[in-house]
Parts: C-alpha cells; structure tokens; sequence
C-alpha cells in the first residue's frame, strides 16, 4: 500500500457517514503502521487525497506522525484494560470527519475511537520538541496579524467580523480548523453565528464587544484569514476539513493569482502588478476573479466527505449553448411542442421560438386549472420543462434531473418594480415548483418496490422548493430571515450521501448543480432557477458531463426567460400547477 499516495484509490460505496466511519475503524485495526492508519483516516479509507487529508492536521499531530511513523502496536479500543502503562495516543474520528489524535480521552457522546497506540515518555518529548519548531513560526504569524489589527480601527474590525460573519451564516456550513480548534456552523456543533445557543459560545456575537487584543490567537486567526479569503471573492469554504493559518492563506492566494492571471496572458498590466502586502494580493484575486469571468466559467468541486470545495476553470465558449450540440430529438420537440422550426441554431433563435409560441398560447392559459382537475397531465408549458429535464438525464446517463424555479414568474416583476423585498421572503415554498424525472433505467430498478419512487421523487421535489424559498432574501439588501446565497457557479459533488439528510434518502453519490439566472429590468436575479443531475452508483460525473449540464440549463434559462418576459409585458399571470405531491402520486404512486 502506498501511504504517501495523492490520488483516491477507492470508491467502494457506503450507505452513510456512520457506516463510513465503522468500516473505517474495522480497517484501521487491520493496518500495520501508525503512518498507514492515519493516512487512511483522513482519507476515509482512500476516498479522498491523503495529501488533502494530512493538511487538517494540528501541528502537534503532524509531529506525532513523524514520531510514531514506523510504530506498529495498536489496541483496539473495545479492549481498553488497565496495564500500568501512563501514556496513550488515542485515535479516532469526530462526527464530522475530523481526525482525533489526542493524548486525553475527550470526546463527544457521537465521536468514535478506533483504538489508542501506548507511547513512552521519550516519544512524547521528541513530539514535543519537534512540534515546538512549528509552532515558533506560527506565533511569528500571530504577530503579523497583531501588526495588522493595531493599525486598523475598532470599526474597522466591526466590519472585517460583519463580513465574515455574513459569508459563513449565508452559505453551506463551513468547517474550519486552526489548530485544535473548529469553527462549523454544522449541526449541534456550530460555535460560530446566532441561532438558539448561548451567545457566550457564539464567536461573532463574542467578538463583537470585546477588543482585538481580548481575542484568542486562534480567534485572530480565524477572522483574518476569512476576511482575507472574503476580499479575494471566496467563501471560506475552500478551508473546508483542513487547517486554516497565515502560511496555508498565503500559499493558497499565491496559487490562486498564478492560476487566475495565467489567463490573462497577453494582458502586460495584469501580468506585471505586483501587490505590497497579503491583503492587497486578496483583494487583487477578487478582482481577477471577476475580470476572468468574461471568457471562463468558474466552476466547483465539491467533497462531500468534508465538505472542501476547490475552484477550477474552462472555456466559457465550451460552455456556450451550441444548439447543434443538443440531440437532434430534442431539438426537434421543441419545435414540435412550439409548432414552429427554429429560425437561427443560436441563444437569440431559440429565445424567439419560445417568445413566439409563449404569444400565442398564453391568452388561453392566464387561468390554469387545478391539480385535482388536471391530474397527472402537463399543460405545454410544463410539458417543456419535463421534455428538457428528461433529455438531460438520458443524455448525460443520470439516475434522476431536476430543475426549480418560480411557480409564477410574473411575481417576480411585481415584488421587484414595488420593492416588496419582506413580502418576496414570505411567499410560502409551495410558490415554487421542482420537476423531478427519473430515468428509464431508474423507473425499470423501481418497479418492483411499490411507492419507493414516488417517494424519493416527491421528496427532491419538497426539498428543492425549500431551496428556492432558503434562496430568496439572497436577492435583496435584507436580512428578514435565514437565507443561502443563490449559487452563480456550477459544480460537481462526489460523496453527496454521506451528511446532508435528503442525498442520504436519495442515495445521492454524485451531482450536478448548474445555476442559471433571471434577468428583470434591471436585476439579476442569480440561481431562480437551474438544472440537477444526480447518479447512485456507478463513474463519478466528468468535465464534459458538467458541460453538457450547463447547456441543458442555457436551454432551460432561455425558455424562463422568456417566459418571465412575456408574461411580464402581457401583464398575464402564468402558474406552474403540476409537479406537486398529488402530481407524483398520480404518475409514479401506482406500481403493478
């Protein structure tokens, strides 16, 4: 075995993250080393990179692993006896992934511990002496940041807490180590923002009221490197399941500037700036960032072993909607469900053919009928919906598509022209609308098992009309109630099922998410609606699948836009009534 590996050796699936972690141990005591078996905790039993896995790592574990390398004893921790001996290194992992390396039997009622390794004084000395190495340059990075937050104003701290307190509250739950520190807003173990915990654990609402010089190293850290991450236009989350200091930021913005201006090759300004300090070098990323959006798009991918997410690039043109690209039965549907040929195999041609049916069909359609009277049918306009979504998901080879949006997109146009931003926030979620289709071969796997589709259909559908309402005060200057930011980026997830509770249901082991936005006036109304894949065995999702994705969802993007166009200059209101829970029983409840 090759412990010093980089690359994911296995893909052996796994119901859920408990599974994981007792498969995990089972493996740990079969190793031989303390190297082997700490390689493959952090990378869930090669799941993942070992070399990702080692940088969430404290220091004086880092050390304890150089140390005890070579070491082979191990007492699994079901066999815990009293022996006389002192000196114990007990290992195992905290429900959210992290690795426990620790010489105390501390841990919460959900960690398990695998086993522990019996270490003599002398190891411990040498782990000692080696860790406080590190640690000389880490206390110089503290002083750096010192030097920073005392040539800044107390407001101006208010404001580094307020940024970063908005970029960790208002998107997936970060989870950051400095050091033997997390900071998560996962679950029960969030520390971080106001929800119904004592303000005295909360870090931001702590903060607040105290002086810089009151904070703690780690706490320093923390809001420094965030606030920096913020100005370079990420999220923190890049930070995710890993440790979090000045050296692995400053390592981090320089690969992020070398990858960003090498896209700017022929551009002499860009190439020869030169930022004086870290957060001049931040904020030079953030504008880059947005700079190399005009010829790229900016896609992620996502771990959800622990939640990392990385950034990378492709040719916005190998993502621009090419019609010639599209199979030729979809094509031809959609000129069959409009009544009319496309005029030009360009974005403007398909806008027009969809503009021009949507004319002429929705004077009979202001008024929709109801689930009850329509059952399972679609009107045409749902119809095209589905007819996209299924293309989608035969076409890319997905278990089950699905694509949201606004049941009624003319609301859209009043609560923007009327600025009724706290009335937009408590449209309740059945204002929204999922249509969730499952592939032939999924329906054929199923159909033996009663309602199982039903269920898991009507489920995704539930869950991702919760998403459009969690989304909607992302769109306006308010804070009225909890909200993610609307995704703008594409992305690919590996290890989907293993934490969030509806891919656990789904069995979601690979995704797709591929926003697309609204325009109205003149707003930008950012992820209102997208397309998602999602596969349960098998290949995890390519590139080329991922572009595939996104144009699907340029063809989904262009057909709601001109649907918000023109329902807003009819002044003729339009309700998606299908793909409701009575809309799943009837198509998919029934099972021979």
């Amino acid at each position: 075995m090759n412990v010093l590996s980089g690359t994911v050796t296995s893909r052996a699936p796994v119901k859920d993250f408990k599974q994981l972690v007792k498969q995990l141990g089972e493996m740990v005591a079969s190793l031989t080393t303390f190297e082997e078996r700490v390689h493959a905790i952090v990378s869930f039993q090669y799941r993942s990179s070992e070399q990702e896995g080692l940088r969430s790592l404290t220091i004086w574990q880092n050390a304890a692993l150089q140390v005890l390398r070579d070491c082979d004893a191990w007492i699994p921790f079901e066999q815990m006896r009293s022996d006389g001996h002192d000196l114990y290194l007990f290992v195992g992992m905290k429900v959210y992934g992290r690795i426990i390396m620790d010489t105390k039997l501390d841990r919460d009622e959900d960690d398990v511990i695998f086993g522990y390794v019996p270490i003599m004084l002398s190891q411990l000395s040498s782990i000692e002496l080696l860790s406080s190495s590190r640690l000389v340059q880490y206390d110089e990075e503290i002083k750096q940041i010192d030097s920073f937050l005392s040539t800044t104003s107390a407001d101006e701290h208010l404001e580094m807490i307020e940024k970063v307190r908005y970029m960790t509250n208002y998107t997936d739950p970060v989870l950051i180590y400095v050091e033997d520190q997390t900071y998560t807003r996962f679950s029960k173990h969030n520390n971080l923002v106001e929800e119904t915990r004592d303000e005295e654990v909360l870090l931001f609402a702590r903060l607040r009221t105290i002086p810089w010089t009151a904070w703690t190293d780690h706490e320093k850290v923390f809001i420094y490197c965030m606030y920096h991450l913020q100005q370079a236009g990420c999220r923190g989350e890049e930070f995710n399941g890993r440790q979090l200091n000045v050296g692995e930021l400053t390592q981090y913005l320089e690969e992020r500037r070398m990858q960003l201006s090498a896209k700017f090759d022929s551009n002499a300004e860009i190439l020869a700036y030169t930022p004086i300090t870290l957060l001049d070098k931040a904020r030079w990323i953030g504008r880059l960032k947005a700079a190399v959006r005009e010829d790229y798009v900016i896609y992620r991918q996502v771990n959800g072993l622990n939640f990392g997410k990385t950034e990378h690039l492709f040719p916005r043109e190998e993502g621009s909607l090419d019609i010639h690209s599209l199979p030729d039965a979809l094509v031809n549907d959609m000129e069959r469900i409009c009544g009319a040929p496309l005029t030009s195999y360009d974005p403007h041609g398909l806008y027009e053919l969809f503009a021009d049916w949507l004319n002429q069909i929705l004077p009979d359609m202001t008024t929709s009928v109801s689930s009850d009277e329509y059952g399972a049918k679609l009107d045409p306009i749902e119809n095209m919906v589905h007819t996209v979504v299924q293309y989608a998901v035969e076409t890319i080879g997905a278990d089950i598509g699905m694509s949201r949006g606004l049941r009624e997109w003319f609301n859209l146009k009043m609560i923007h022209d009327d600025q009724l931003f706290v009335e937009a926030c408590d449209w309740p979620v059945t204002d929204y609308y999922c249509c969730v289709v499952p592939s032939s071969k999924m329906q054929s796997k199923l159909a033996d098992h009663g309602p199982l589709l039903q269920t898991i259909l009507t489920a995704i559908s539930k869950r991702m009309e919760y998403n459009s309402w969690h989304y909607m005060p992302g769109h306006f200057p308010i804070e009225s109630r909890h909200f993610y930011i609307p995704p703008a980026m594409p992305d690919m997830t590996e290890w989907s099922n293993l934490h969030h509770s509806g891919h656990v249901l789904a069995n979601v082991l690979y995704a797709i998410r591929s926003p697309g936005e609204i325009r109205y006036a003149d707003h930008t109304y950012n992820g209102m609606m997208d397309i998602r894949l999602m596969r349960q065995t098998g290949d995890p999702f390519t590139l080329d699948d991922l572009k595939a994705a996104v144009q699907f969802t340029q063809v989904l993007k262009i057909f709601n836009q001109a649907l918000m166009d023109v329902t807003a200059a009819r002044q003729a209101p339009y309700r998606v009534m299908a793909f409701t829970k009575d809309w799943y029983k009837s198509v998919y409840g029934k099972r021979d």
